[in-house]
C-alpha cells in the first residue's frame, strides 16, 4: 500500500470515528431530552388531575394544549432518535466529491440513509440519499454533472466517488469508482441471501432505478419487471423519496398500498421504516368489495375462484370470466348505465296532501340533474318535490310529516323500474346478447367475476365516498386485476399511482390484464420495464411451492410429522417467515426465496393453461436455485428441460430460458 493510500485510509477512519462520536453524543442528548419531556408530560397530567375541578373552561383548554404540545415535541424527538440509531448501524455508504462551477471549491458529500449535521457547527456530515445533492452519486460518472437545488440548478464537476461498507463503527471495505455503483459492491450487496423481510437498496440504486424513484411528475407510473428485477423495492423507495421530497404536504397517512395478500404486507414491512418513514396503510380488493357489498350480497373471493378453477374445468364459468375481464366490457357496462336515466325513467304526476306537481315538472326536474348518478338524480328529484309541496301545504296552514316525505320518495322511485344498483346490474344481463353471462352462486351469493362489475355499478349509479385523503396509491401485482377493477380504482382514488407487476405472472389467465391493456386504461402513464439481475450467494431461505393450498397443507403435514421444521402459509397467514416455507403458487406471488422446490411437476398436476401460469409463478419465486420434482411423466410445459444441455433438476431462474413457461402469461 502506498503512503498516499495509507494517509487516505487513515483520513477516512478519522472521519468515520468522528462521525460515530458525534452520533453517539447526539443519541445521548436526544435520549435525555425524551426523558425530560416524558417527565414534563407526567407532571402536567398530575397537575391537571389535582386541579381539574378548580379550573375554568379556558384553563382546561390551555392545559390540554400544553400537554398536546409536549407530546408532539416528544414524538418528534423520538423520530430523530430513531434516525440516529439507524445511522449508527451504518452511518453512510457512499461519497461523491463535487466541485461547483460558481466557486471552484471541491467538497466531499457523504451519502447515508438519513441526513445528519454537527449539532454545534451545523455542518452537514451525512446527506440523506433522497436529498438533491445525492442525485450526483446515483446519476453521474466522473466529469461534468449537476443537481437541482432549491435555489436552482447547480453545475459543476464530479472529481471522485467512493463506496463503503460500514457495520457499526467498523469500515469493512471501501474503494473508488467512476461509475455509480461498482460491480464489487453491487455483487456483495445483492449476494446477501433472502431473509424474512425485503431490505432497502439505497446503497445499490442504479441510474435507471434512480430515475424511477425520483420521478415527481408522472400521474401514473407503471413498472413492468420480471421476478427478481426489484420492482417492488424500487416502488417502495419511490414512496420514501416522495414522502421526503414533499414532507410539508405529504405524509405516510396520505399513501396507501394495494397489496395482493396479507403475507406480502408483512414481507415488505421493514423497508419504509428502514428508510425513516412510517409504515403506510394497506388495502386489498377484498376489503374494497366488503365495503360496498356487505349490505348488498355475499360474494365469492378471489382465492375461492382460483381454488375452484384449479380443482375443475368449467367452460361456462370461463366464458363468463373472459367476458367480464376486457376493456370492452367496461365500455359496454358504462354506456348501458349512462343510458338508464333517459331510457328507463318514466315521469309521472306527484300528488301529496291534495297538492300535486305535473308530469312535465317532474320530467324537467329530472332532466336538470343529468350528469349525476341515476339514483342520486332520483333522490334529488324526491327532495325537490317534497320541498316544493311542503311549502305549499304549510302556506295554507296544513301539516307536513316525515310520512309525507316518504310518500313522495315512494312515488318517485316507482318511476324507475330498478329498485337498486344490484337490480340494475342484473337487468344488464337481460339483453339477449348477454343471456347466461350472469349466474349467481345461490340466492345470496355472486361469482367473483361479478364482484367488481357490481361495485362499479354501485359507484356509477349513486354518490359514493372515495379515498380522498390518499394522495398516492401503490398497486402491486398489476396483471391480476381486470379492467373493471382498474375502473373502480380510478373512481375511488383520484390521486397519483405507482403500478407494478409482471405481465407474465397472472394467477388467473382468464381474468388478467396484459401490459397493453393496462396502458390503454392509463394512457397518460409513464411505463418503464426493469431488467433482471443475476445473484449469487449461500442460501438461507427455502420455499416449497405447490400448485394449490390443499397440496401444500398435505405435504406440510407429512414433513412436519417427519420432524422437519418449516412454516405453512395459507390464505389466512399474515406473517412471512424465514427458513423453510411451504405454500401455494398463488400465495407465494411477490415473495422470493434463495432456493425453491416445486413438487409434483407431472403432466396430470400441471396440465391446462391455468396450471401453466401457476407453474411459471412457482418457478420464478427462486432467487438462486430451482428444483423440480415429479414421480409420473413430466408436464408438457417442461419438455424443454429434456433438450440436450439442459439441467432439469436444478435451474437458476435468473438466467435460465423457459420458453413454454414464459409463454404462459402472454399466450
Amino acid at each position: 500500500m502506498t503512503d498516499l493510500q495509507t494517509r487516505d485510509e487513515e483520513q477516512e477512519q478519522r472521519y468515520l470515528a468522528e462521525t460515530v462520536r458525534l452520533l453517539k453524543r447526539e443519541l445521548e442528548r436526544l435520549s435525555a431530552s425524551i426523558d425530560r419531556t416524558a417527565k414534563t408530560i407526567q407532571e402536567q397530567k398530575e397537575f391537571m388531575w389535582e386541579n381539574w375541578r378548580d379550573m375554568d373552561f379556558a384553563e382546561k383548554a390551555a392545559m390540554r394544549t400544553e400537554v398536546n404540545t409536549s407530546v408532539g415535541v416528544g414524538d418528534g424527538v423520538v423520530t430523530v432518535r430513531r434516525h440516529v440509531e439507524r445511522l449508527l448501524e451504518s452511518p453512510y455508504f457512499g461519497r461523491v466529491d463535487f466541485r461547483r462551477a460558481d466557486d471552484g471549491e471541491g467538497k466531499g458529500h457523504y451519502i447515508g440513509v438519513h441526513d445528519f449535521s454537527d449539532p454545534e457547527t451545523q455542518e452537514i456530515l451525512i446527506h440523506d440519499w433522497r436529498a438533491p445533492v445525492a442525485s450526483l452519486y446515483y446519476d453521474f460518472e466522473s466529469g461534468a454533472a449537476h443537481f437541482e437545488a432549491p435555489t436552482g440548478t447547480v453545475h459543476g464537476t464530479i472529481t471522485g466517488k467512493r463506496q463503503y461498507k460500514i457495520v457499526d463503527d467498523h469500515l469493512e471495505y471501501m474503494f473508488d469508482s467512476a461509475l455509480t455503483i461498482g460491480d464489487e459492491v453491487l455483487q456483495r450487496e445483492l449476494s446477501q441471501s433472502a431473509d424474512d423481510r425485503m431490505k432497502n437498496i439505497v446503497a445499490t440504486i442504479q441510474r435507471e432505478q434512480n430515475e424511477v424513484i425520483r420521478n415527481e411528475t408522472a400521474k401514473v407510473l407503471i413498472l413492468q419487471g420480471v421476478a427478481g428485477s426489484g420492482k417492488t423495492s424500487i416502488a417502495l423507495h419511490r414512496v420514501a423519496f416522495l414522502l421526503y421530497r414533499f414532507k410539508d404536504s405529504l405524509s405516510s397517512d396520505n399513501v396507501m398500498i394495494l397489496s395482493p395478500n396479507k403475507v406480502f404486507g408483512d414481507y415488505i414491512a421493514n423497508v419504509l421504516p428502514e428508510l425513516g418513514e412510517e409504515q403506510i396503510a394497506e388495502i386489498d380488493f377484498e376489503k374494497i368489495a366488503h365495503r360496498f357489498l356487505a349490505k348488498v350480497t355475499e360474494f365469492e373471493t378471489f382465492s375461492e375462484q382460483v381454488v375452484k378453477l384449479l380443482d375443475r374445468a368449467d367452460d361456462a364459468a370461463a366464458e363468463r370470466m373472459r367476458f367480464k375481464a376486457t376493456p370492452e366490457f367496461v365500455t359496454l357496462l358504462d354506456e348501458w348505465l349512462d343510458a338508464r336515466g333517459d331510457e328507463d325513467f318514466t315521469p309521472r304526476q306527484i300528488e301529496q296532501r291534495n297538492k300535486w306537481l305535473s308530469e312535465e315538472w317532474v320530467a324537467d326536474a329530472f332532466a336538470a340533474s343529468r350528469g349525476l348518478p341515476v339514483f342520486a338524480r332520483l333522490e334529488l328529484l324526491a327532495e325537490s318535490a317534497a320541498s316544493r309541496l311542503r311549502q305549499e301545504v304549510l302556506d295554507k296552514g296544513g301539516r307536513w310529516s316525515a310520512a309525507d316525505n316518504n310518500g313522495i320518495r315512494k312515488q318517485v322511485r316507482a318511476m324507475f323500474p330498478h329498485k337498486d344498483a344490484f337490480a340494475l346490474y342484473k337487468a344488464f344481463y337481460q339483453d339477449p346478447e348477454r343471456k347466461g353471462l350472469f349466474k349467481p352462486l345461490g340466492r345470496k351469493k355472486i361469482e367473483y367475476a361479478d364482484v367488481f362489475p357490481l361495485v362499479y355499478t354501485l359507484i356509477k349509479t349513486f354518490r359514493q365516498e372515495g379515498y380522498g385523503r390518499i394522495r398516492h396509491l401503490l398497486v402491486d401485482e398489476m396483471q391480476d386485476y381486470t379492467p373493471v377493477q382498474y375502473a373502480v380504482l380510478r373512481e375511488l382514488f383520484s390521486c397519483k399511482m405507482t403500478i407494478l407487476g409482471d405481465a407474465n405472472q397472472s394467477v388467473n389467465p382468464l381474468s388478467s390484464s396484459s401490459l397493453p391493456v393496462i396502458r390503454d386504461i392509463f394512457p397518460e402513464a409513464d411505463c418503464l420495464e426493469l431488467v433482471e439481475r443475476h445473484r449469487q450467494s449461500e442460501y438461507r431461505s427455502l420455499g416449497i411451492v405447490c400448485k394449490t393450498v390443499a397440496q401444500a397443507e398435505g405435504l406440510y403435514r407429512i414433513l412436519s410429522a417427519a420432524g422437519e421444521d418449516l412454516a405453512f402459509l395459507d390464505y389466512e397467514s399474515t406473517e412471512f417467515s424465514a427458513g423453510t416455507v411451504i405454500t401455494s403458487a398463488h400465495i407465494a406471488k411477490g415473495l422470493e426465496f434463495d432456493a425453491v422446490i416445486v413438487p409434483d411437476v407431472d403432466h396430470t398436476n400441471y396440465a391446462n393453461e391455468m396450471d401453466k401460469c401457476m407453474l411459471y409463478i412457482a418457478c420464478t419465486r427462486a432467487m438462486h436455485e430451482l428444483h423440480l420434482t415429479h414421480a409420473g411423466p413430466l408436464s408438457r410445459f417442461l419438455e424443454f428441460t429434456k433438450e440436450p444441455g439442459s439441467r432439469p433438476s436444478v435451474v437458476d431462474p435468473q438466467t435460465a430460458e423457459m420458453p413454454d413457461l414464459a409463454t404462459a402469461a402472454v399466450g
